[in-house]
């Protein structure tokens, strides 16, 4: 099987190129926001900090919106706190926190969904309330670096080519939990989540190395990420180092510029809709689009796995999780159902988003819908 036979897009990063220009050579305690702490993942910063607020500030329950992940919401179940949801969904610009949350020790998590949302105004909840904003789709953008909630957190995964990595600030310079070791179980899982990234890299530049072989170390690698082991995690010292390595302007911008090419290149077509960044700004994630029925996603989804583009759904919601009270709305749940989000990062070049670009648009054509 030949290089270009091994072409692919989207799915989980491969290990970068090891080429002088990839890597940046200079010298930065990091590349995160000031007075970071490093998380083994997202989950485990959620985590880390929902855990100390109870102790320290008498947190007792947890808000999030009714349009999230639901295994984050699942890996929340042991900490003893009440989850519920309040309704905002990636459709509508940025609604106001719940009301009911007034109360003291109410925490609310803010998503900046797809990376498309712009910073929205002065968001107060009462003395005794905190806001927690998740910029994980865009942890550089001008919301996230202007932000004036009272914590922040990212997982790192999705937009960085790391193993393992959440990170967690106050904006406000509030007190945080402190920093901890890494685990051995999240060390494995990383390891293995290292292990698959450079076998993919190999794959993918026509060494002997099957599919097969990289995605069984990927998979074992998630699961033990997902594995509830009752501990809290900090980040390995091998991805502490990669940050300070990584070009994370430079990736964020190719990623931005990827998207903006991708959309002049359905900007004609009438059977997808694009959601549209707030404003120039932003950076989004991915190109998110949905399509007018759920038949008519599947229907792409599988054509374009076909032609070796891997998209995501973000997220599905045919499952609430039982650890948060309150209802999903139907229509977000339909429009779970509709929504596909195709990868667009720094891992492509003009090229490639073109290609990506063609075999939607031929696929759309030969689908006719």
């Amino acid at each position: 099987m030949t290089v270009d036979e091994r072409w692919e897009a989207g799915s989980e990063f491969h290990w970068p190129d090891f080429s002088p220009d990839y890597f940046t050579k200079t010298m930065v305690d990091s590349n995160l926001p000031a007075s970071s702490t490093l998380w083994g993942s997202g989950r485990e910063a959620i985590k880390a900090l929902l855990k100390w607020g109870a102790n320290e500030f008498g947190w007792r329950r947890f808000w999030v919106p009714t349009y999230f992940c639901q295994q984050v919401i699942g890996s929340l179940d042991g900490l003893g706190m009440p989850i519920l949801r309040y309704d905002d969904d990636p459709s509508v610009s940025y609604l106001a926190p719940p009301q009911e949350a007034s109360g003291g020790g109410d925490v609310v998590l803010v998503v900046n969904y797809f990376g498309l949302r712009t910073r929205p105004h002065e968001m107060t909840l009462g003395t005794a309330n905190a806001i927690i904003e998740d910029h994980t789709h865009d942890p550089w953008s001008e919301w996230a670096l202007a932000s004036n909630a009272d914590y922040c957190i990212a997982s790192l995964r999705k937009t960085l080519p790391v193993p393992d990595g959440g990170v967690l600030w106050s904006p406000n310079g509030l007190p945080m939990p402190p920093q901890i070791e890494a685990t051995t179980e999240l060390m494995i899982a990383s390891y293995e989540k290292l292990a698959a990234m450079v076998l993919k890299s190999l794959f993918l530049g026509g060494f002997n190395v099957s599919k097969d072989q990289y995605r069984s170390v990927a998979k074992s690698g998630e699961n033990r990420f997902g594995a509830d082991s009752g501990t809290i995690s900090g980040m390995t010292h091998f991805t502490q180092a990669l940050i300070k390595c990584l070009p994370v302007d430079r990736i964020r911008m190719a990623r931005k510029e990827n998207h903006r090419t991708l959309c002049s290149l359905l900007a004609d077509v009438d059977w997808l809709t694009v959601l549209s960044p707030e404003d120039a700004s932003c950076c989004p994630l991915c190109l998110a689009v949905t399509f007018e029925t759920e038949n008519h996603r599947e229907l792409m989804r599988h054509e374009l796995i076909a032609n070796r583009v891997y998209p995501a759904v973000l997220w599905d919601l045919e499952e609430p999780s039982k650890s948060a009270e309150g209802n999903i709305p139907e229509e977000q749940i339909e429009f779970s159902r509709r929504i596909l989000s195709i990868h667009c990062d720094m891992r492509y070049d003009r090229a490639n988003i073109e290609a990506i670009g063609s075999i939607v648009l031929v696929a759309g054509r030969n689908l006719a819908f």
